[in-house]
């Protein structure tokens, strides 16, 4: 099985079947995704299989965002600049389909995800995500860390994800 990332193309990618378990997830990319990328809010991509590129197997979204400087821990905020806010990577959501569940396609989207990331043009100084409960602990097992104002919003700084991701 060769699986390769796709942006979301709502011509191709058949979204009617795609079901994760999680409703609010489910209904993003069926009903939002497509739209999100037209306004330039979002992009989608899609974890596809060459046997069959047009089932989604996962997805993950990402978009620029900001974070304020007072959200960090203090050991953090003491090395940036003095800005109101730093540029991150926002990992806006991510999912796989039951069938593909326990095959480690969610560690695979989120690699990918982070390497979208690390290879992206604009710069960001971390990457961050607003884990649902069931969540969290799959993003901290791979290094996120929480806000100090919001246990349920976790980031990891670029620096990081460059080292975890390389050999």
């Amino acid at each position: 099985m060769t699986r390769r990332i796709e942006r979301l193309d709502p011509r191709r990618h058949d979204r009617s079947s795609f079901s994760c378990g999680e409703p609010s997830l489910d209904s993003y990319l069926k009903t939002r995704a497509s739209q999100d990328k037209e306004r330039r809010l979002s992009t989608t991509f899609c974890l596809v299989d060459d046997a069959d590129a047009t089932q989604v197997i996962g997805y993950f979204t990402l978009a620029p965002g900001g974070i304020e400087l007072s959200a960090l821990p203090e050991t953090l905020r003491r090395r940036l600049p003095a800005y109101p806010q730093v540029p991150v990577f926002r990992l806006g959501r991510l999912a796989v389909d039951t069938a593909f569940h326990g095959r480690g396609v969610g560690t695979e989207l989120l690699v990918r995800a982070l390497e979208e990331c690390l290879g992206n043009p604009l710069n960001g100084w971390a990457v961050i995500v607003d884990a649902l409960p069931q969540a969290k602990d799959f993003y901290r097992h791979f290094g996120f860390q929480s806000f100090v104002d919001d246990p349920d919003r976790l980031f990891m700084t670029m620096g990081d994800v460059a080292r975890s991701l390389s050999p």
